[in-house]
């Protein structure tokens, strides 16, 4: 499933957030499935961070000090990563005006991160 969301801030600093996992669930509604459950949430003002449900692995991405994510009225998504199939079972694109930072989950559930300039 592709999500992505995009929001502008005052000064004129864009966040585009692109997720291509499976979205699962609102917060607090976890349910029983197999593969592993990942949390991508705003967690101050200028940060956002994915974790694993058991907050074992996590990787936050500053994000500049204008800029404000649109959520829909939520703070965080929940999503799940299938079993098997491939070695990545999924990635999400942090991207503002100077850099792209992009996370890609592993099947063994570990995270491989890298940032380019743009």
């Amino acid at each position: 499933m592709y999500v992505s969301w995009s929001q502008t801030a005052h000064h004129g600093t864009a966040v585009t957030v692109v997720v291509d996992l499976i979205q699962k669930a609102e917060r607090n509604a976890l349910a029983s499935v197999e593969g592993t459950d990942w949390i991508l949430e705003q967690t101050s003002a200028n940060s956002v961070t994915l974790r694993n449900s058991s907050s074992t692995i996590s990787e936050t991405i500053m994000l500049p000090n204008d800029a404000t994510m649109d959520w829909n009225s939520k703070t965080s998504y929940i999503f799940s990563t299938p079993r098997g199939l491939t070695d990545e079972t999924g990635s999400i694109t942090i991207q503002t005006a100077e850099k792209a930072t992009d996370i890609v989950i592993r099947s063994n559930g570990t995270l491989d991160v890298s940032s380019t300039a743009l």
